[in-house]
């Protein structure tokens, strides 16, 4: 699977809909996997991901989010956020099973009080 860094300009241009209409800036890591690009946000020192479907891929998304995972672990990423308005994510589970399979100390925690309080699927990963 093939992970291409994308520049801020390239995340920007990027048409988005309403759950991924955020502009990258300076500090932001962007990329692009299975044809699915990726925002890291780096606000506040936290990491905040964003993600959308550019292109239909053959490769199935779980092992697309394990790409990202072992990018993640690869540039010392060890802790993001994930959230959504309509997609649950809960396939954040089967990375992290896929992630300790191949011996990642990684966890998925679903936030239901914050979840509730923005009407929104939040998750916090440690992936590695």
């Amino acid at each position: 699977m093939k992970t291409k860094l994308l520049t801020i300009e390239q995340w920007n241009m990027i048409p988005k809909d309403e759950e991924t209409q955020v502009e990258a800036v300076e500090g932001d890591t962007a990329l692009l996997i299975d044809g699915v690009a990726f925002l890291i946000q780096r606000k506040n020192n936290w990491n905040n991901v964003v993600c959308i479907r550019l292109k239909p891929s053959k490769i199935n998304i779980v092992q697309t989010f394990e790409t990202f995972r072992a990018f993640c672990q690869k540039n010392d990423i060890q802790y993001f956020r994930v959230e959504g308005i309509s997609h649950t994510y809960k396939m954040l589970n089967l990375v992290c099973r896929l992630g300790r399979k191949n011996g990642a100390d990684c966890n998925v925690i679903f936030h239901k009080t914050e979840s509730a309080e923005y009407d929104r699927h939040i998750w916090y990963v440690k992936s590695y």
